[in-house]
């Protein structure tokens, strides 16, 4: 992950489920230091938006009030319409060069699937990523997701959200890249990057050798 916001400047990121707040703080550590330069002594601008049913991230975030500020949290679920107001004004007022999106939210297929289908909106860029984690629960050992089969099974996991997703909705937007895994993942296959983008409903135009070819 950092590789990624690092490489491609990233200005903003939403997570979905803050839990204690550790990896929202691990992305603003990150993203402060290859926004500030040395030279001015100036940060530019960044934010992360994150978001947690329960208001247990707050106070762990606030202590530490310098990367709390490039921080915000909203105590709501990621699709209620709170947080959808909250992300949406705050990518309009940004108006971000490049943004990732982490979901580490319920790990059920059909939530993590609303999920893809609301925030895959979000990415302005050719080559900006959707983050699903924890696709390994969709393995036949973990009982909790898969003791039913979901949006094509075999389990009821992220992963069959995210095949169902690339199979069904996002019509040649998106690849999964494996080359983001290196020799271990946790999300297998769960690297979605985006490569082509709707100029209307009946052109897809595709990013290729520094090009659209529409």
């Amino acid at each position: 992950m950092a590789e990624i916001l690092h490489d491609q400047d990233i200005d903003l990121v939403f997570e979905t489920d803050t839990y204690h707040g550790g990896a929202t703080l691990f992305f603003a550590s990150i993203m402060y230091q290859y926004r500030y330069n040395a030279s001015t002594k100036n940060v530019r601008p960044f934010k992360i938006v994150t978001m947690d049913m329960t208001e247990d991230a707050r106070a762990f975030i606030n202590r530490y009030p310098l990367l709390a500020s490039y921080i915000t949290f909203i105590p709501h679920g990621s699709l209620t319409e709170a947080a959808k107001s909250i992300v949406n004004r705050t990518f309009i007022e940004m108006k971000p060069t490049n943004v990732f999106i982490s979901l580490d939210g319920d790990h059920y297929a059909e939530s993590v699937y609303d999920e893809l289908v609301y925030y895959q909106n979000y990415l302005p860029n050719i080559g900006n990523y959707i983050l699903v984690q924890d696709t390994r629960l969709s393995n036949k050992w973990h009982t909790m997701f898969c003791a039913e089969s979901k949006l094509g099974g075999p389990c009821n996991g992220p992963q069959e959200a995210v095949n169902w997703f690339l199979k069904n909705e996002d019509q040649g937007r998106f690849i999964s890249d494996p080359g983001k895994e290196y020799l271990f993942s946790t999300h297998h296959n769960g690297w979605l990057k985006k490569i082509a983008v709707y100029i209307s409903l009946s052109s897809l135009c595709v990013y290729e050798n520094d090009t659209f070819r529409c």
